[in-house]
């Protein structure tokens, strides 16, 4: 399942430097490094420098971010080794369908993928040309995972990923960032992104519904709460839940304009098509999340903020963070948590 990267810090600077790949004209029988993948430098200090997002691969955790970098460890986030990489382009999302097979995306579209939990990589997508990124990546089996990103981009492989092929459907026709991508346990899969987008599929991704909106900014992530229901969290402190999102009113996709849509809610409003407001202690981004042993939750943003919830909760509580640095993403160990940001990765012990 996507632990949820998913604008967040490194997302939203993904979003300003949409464009920037485009070609430069070059002398003949020169080629432009940027159009060609180059790999990853191995740098000694890569698990203090910008990471986007970690993840689960059995026992080990494997972590992405800039110029192309994936850590593994296998001592709970003690220790961590950098891995050969085809590519340098910032990495956002990754994600496991199990110990060994996985993908990670990000910038000029790229996709990667492993079949040893880590430990080697290989390209099966890369578009310099038009410099767009991907955000997310969902991992289901060894052959089959999607890919969300930039003005509508989702990818789905049924084979592992020799082929890629284009979803065209009608969430995809307003263009706007899909940002993450993740399943819940009922196997329902859920999308979100800008203008408060919350788009699910029941029936593996054939048909998708758009839900209301119910927030004119971006979800960076969604985790699971019980069967189908979701907490959805994004810019400027903003947290929705939803106990049902398969109940949620459906809304045309070409209704999805953040210049359009309610910017303030009250309770009432949001209890009447199936939502409710989530107390967050500041007003800054959420950018990552994860279910803890015990069933609650952690979110982790903007300048280390680090907070707890519960399910059934309206509110969440700050908990001291390590770092004064934004922190991208976390997942929950039972008696610790692994976070990574702008300074690499933290690791915070449970009390």
């Amino acid at each position: 399942m996507n632990r949820s990267m998913h604008l967040r810090t490194a997302v939203a600077g993904a979003l300003m430097c949409v464009g920037a790949g485009a070609s430069l004209p070059v002398a003949a029988e020169v080629t432009d490094p940027t159009m060609v993948l180059q790999p990853a430098e191995i740098m000694p200090l890569a698990a203090e420098s910008q990471l986007l997002d970690v993840t689960v691969a059995g026992t080990r955790l494997v972590a992405v971010g800039d110029k192309g970098h994936v850590l593994t460890s296998d001592d709970k986030g003690d220790t961590w080794v950098q891995q050969n990489v085809p590519a340098r382009q910032m990495l956002i999302s990754v994600d496991f369908a199990d110990s060994q097979n996985g993908w990670a995306v990000g910038h000029d579209s790229i996709i990667l993928r492993t079949r040893d939990g880590g430990e080697s990589w290989e390209s099966q997508n890369f578009d310099p040309e038009t410099g767009q990124p991907l955000y997310g990546v969902l991992a289901l089996s060894e052959t089959d995972a999607w890919a969300v990103g930039s003005f509508g981009k989702f990818f789905r492989t049924t084979d592992g990923g020799d082929n890629w092929e284009v979803q065209e459907v009608g969430i995809t026709e307003p263009g706007v960032h899909l940002i993450s991508i993740t399943q819940l346990p009922s196997g329902t899969l859920v999308v979100v992104g800008e203008a408060g987008m919350v788009a699910y599929s029941n029936d593996n991704g054939d048909n998708w519904n758009l839900g209301q909106t119910a927030y004119a900014g971006s979800y960076f992530g969604v985790l699971p709460m019980g069967n189908n229901g979701v907490m959805l969290y994004g810019l400027r402190g903003t947290a929705r839940s939803a106990v049902d999102v398969s109940v949620l009113p459906e809304m045309d996709p070409w209704d999805l304009d953040a210049f359009s849509i309610q910017s303030e809610w009250t309770d009432e409003e949001l209890a009447a098509i199936g939502y409710e407001n989530v107390a967050v202690p500041a007003a800054t981004a959420v950018f990552g999340g994860a279910i803890t042993y015990d069933g609650n939750y952690v979110m982790v943003g903007q300048n280390g903020s680090l907070y707890k919830g519960a399910p059934g909760k309206t509110e969440l509580t700050s908990v001291p963070s390590p770092t004064n640095k934004s922190l991208n993403s976390v997942v929950a160990l039972d008696d610790r948590l692994i976070a990574v940001g702008l300074s690499g990765v933290q690791v915070i012990e449970l009390q």
